[in-house]
């Protein structure tokens, strides 16, 4: 691990906590294929939360490009050809601009700062906090999101992606969600209380259809006895009867065996005390 990330750089040497008044920056970057078999930076755009572009850089990559990506990146021979600029140029001007408690913004942002090889402490990730899927494991494209929750349409250009306009969705969707709730645009924490979120549609394929069988398996994922069904372990709900049938309603038609007190052995995972 310590051999993987050696080379890689922290974006200031000393921070201060961020609080609910530090700077957010929205971060984008574009790649190519090179030489050593990886991705590598072309481009980088980074905007405030005013969604002013403070850096904007076409970048040299310091392997040779053997597939530039342009349909997704954008980016061509011709257009860094008299680039002079390299990563570890953008790597100083991220120092300098970033102050101590900023927060970075952008999708997948682990991408990102793998490519550029920094590392920093505080981070929202679109990917992460917004979901409508209802699948934690699996990420809306930034494209898709900025269509259902900013009614904005990006990606469009055949000719590639913008990391600029790509920066400038990442950072409105987040100031979005604070204006908002911890669950506005999670289907994973919205459940079933809220179905317009699953009503979205992704590629034809409606979110609600899909999202109507994880909900008739009541989430177990994300319950809180989820590690019974995979560890030797017992658990005791203590409580009203009707707060505890409300409990067995989740975990009924699951694997796990829930036994009152007259009932209960110790084979039993889940014993219900009223």
């Amino acid at each position: 691990m310590y051999s993987r990330y050696n080379s890689y750089v922290l974006t200031k040497d000393h921070y201060k906590e961020a609080i609910a008044t530090s700077p957010m920056f929205a971060l984008d970057c574009e790649m190519c294929r090179t030489t050593i078999g990886d991705l590598e930076l072309t481009r980088i755009s980074i905007v405030d939360e005013k969604l002013n572009i403070i850096y904007d850089s076409l970048v040299k990559p310091d392997n040779e490009i053997t597939n530039y990506l342009t349909c997704y990146s954008g980016i061509t021979k011709e257009m860094l050809e008299d680039v002079t600029v390299r990563l570890s140029d953008v790597q100083s001007v991220l120092r300098t601009i970033l102050p101590p408690d900023a927060i970075l913004v952008g999708q997948s942002l682990n991408s990102d700062l793998h490519t550029l090889q920094m590392m920093h402490p505080y981070i929202i990730d679109t990917s992460v906090i917004f979901n409508v899927t209802g699948d934690r494991y699996r990420k809306t494209k930034l494209r898709i999101l900025a269509q259902e929750f900013l009614g904005e349409s990006i990606q469009m250009n055949p000719t590639g992606h913008c990391s600029a306009e790509d920066s400038k969705a990442s950072m409105k969707l987040v100031q979005l969600k604070l204006a908002n709730s911890v669950n506005y645009g999670d289907a994973v924490l919205l459940g079933d209380c809220n179905m317009e979120v699953l009503k979205m549609k992704v590629n034809t394929e409606t979110i609600s259809q899909r999202m109507l069988q994880k909900l008739e398996a009541k989430k177990y994922a994300m319950s809180i006895f989820s590690h019974l069904t995979k560890d030797k372990t017992t658990a005791a709900i203590v409580g009203k009867e009707e707060v505890l049938s409300e409990y067995a309603k989740y975990l009924e038609s699951s694997s796990l065996n829930v036994m009152n007190d007259e009932n209960f052995t110790k084979d039993d995972k889940v014993s219900m005390h009223f």
